[in-house]
Parts: structure tokens; sequence; C-alpha cells
């Protein structure tokens, strides 16, 4: 073996650990579960444990639409982003409730974007729209938008913001509008999205 190679040693297994292993050797890893550290693989340097491989540490993307035309009332509405476009790791839950979950080893920063068309079929004028980012049952984020007086016009209204999120907590979108006539999502899920993904 050349003298520049390095021998790893492997004596805790990779299996995921809740815990670092104690009295390490210098080259000796271990498999994170998400309790000591972020999961991933982590090797000794003789002084600490440094990240080798992460492989958690972006949770999968979810994006999923919806082509339903779901009917907003004057009160604020979950919406329900029926189909799916991708979603690996399973994190969402659709239907009345439709909730995205982060997972267990998932806390960090993630970008929220979501897009929503309205419909104008019974859009009054001067009607207003409120799109909100809820997490964990609690309002994160806000956008207003006051719809001109142009009855028959669609709309769009969407939503973007960066939000640290616990792993366990929950995500979702809600949409409200001042009309006293319900109004319904466009039919056209390139209008109506939602797109979750970590970025620390």
């Amino acid at each position: 073996m050349a003298d520049n190679m390095k021998t790893h040693k492997i004596g805790v297994g990779l299996d995921p650990q809740a815990a670092a292993p104690s009295n390490p050797k210098t080259g000796d890893m271990y498999n994170s579960d998400g309790t000591p550290a972020i999961a991933g693989i982590y090797e000794y340097d003789g002084s600490a444990f440094r990240a080798v491989s992460n492989h958690t540490s972006l949770v999968a993307p979810s994006r999923y639409d919806t082509n339903a035309g779901q009917t907003i009332g004057t009160g604020a509405t979950r919406i329900d982003f029926e189909d799916i476009d991708y979603d690996d790791d399973s994190l969402v839950t659709t239907g009345g409730s439709w909730v995205w979950t982060c997972p267990t080893d998932g806390t960090g920063k993630y970008i929220i974007n979501s897009v929503l068309g309205i419909d104008s079929t019974n859009l009054g004028a001067s009607a207003s729209c409120q799109i909100e980012v809820v997490i964990n049952s609690v309002a994160q984020a806000r956008k207003d938008m006051r719809i001109p007086d142009a009855p028959g016009v669609d709309h769009s209204i969407s939503i973007h913001t960066v939000q640290s999120i616990t792993a366990g907590h929950t995500v979702y979108i809600t949409l409200l509008c001042s009309d006293a006539d319900a109004i319904a999502l466009d039919i056209n899920r390139l209008r109506n999205y939602i797109e979750i993904y970590r970025i620390a």
C-alpha cells in the first residue's frame, strides 16, 4: 500500500448510532442517526468527529400541484395540492387536511414557494385575497393582494419565503378572499402548486 494511502477503521460499524462512540481512535467512523449530530457519516480526526458525508443534510424536495378547481370561501381555506410532482421522502399527506411534515432528521431552513391561480368567474370587483404559509398551525408568512376592478380577468397570487422548520412540524398553505361570493382556483396545475426544499 502506498505511504499516502489511509486505512479507515470502521470499529463501530455503519448502522445508525444514537451516540458518538467513546474513546475513538483516529480514522474511526460512525453513522449518526440524527441524535448526536446531523444524520450522516463522521470520521474521528484525532480531536473530534468531522462530517464525511451527511447524506440526509438535504431532505428530498417536495412539489405538488392541483387542477381540481378547489372552492375558496371567505374564511381561510387550506389548499389541497392533490397531485404529486415529486416527493421521494413521502412527506406529504393529501386531502382536505393537506400537510407536509418535516422528517425526524430534517430540522433546518427551507424555501417554500407557492402560486395560486384564481378563477374570476364569481369574483366581484375590488376583492382582496390573502395567502399564508402556516407552520405548525401558526401563520409565519402572509401576502395580500387587492384585485383591481376588472371582473372576468383571472389573477395569480404567490408567496416565497425561507423558514426555519423543526423536525415533526407541519406546513400548509391557506387562501382567503374578502369577496362575499365563494371563488375557486383555476383548473390549471401550472398555476397552482407548492414547492418545499431544504437549503441549510
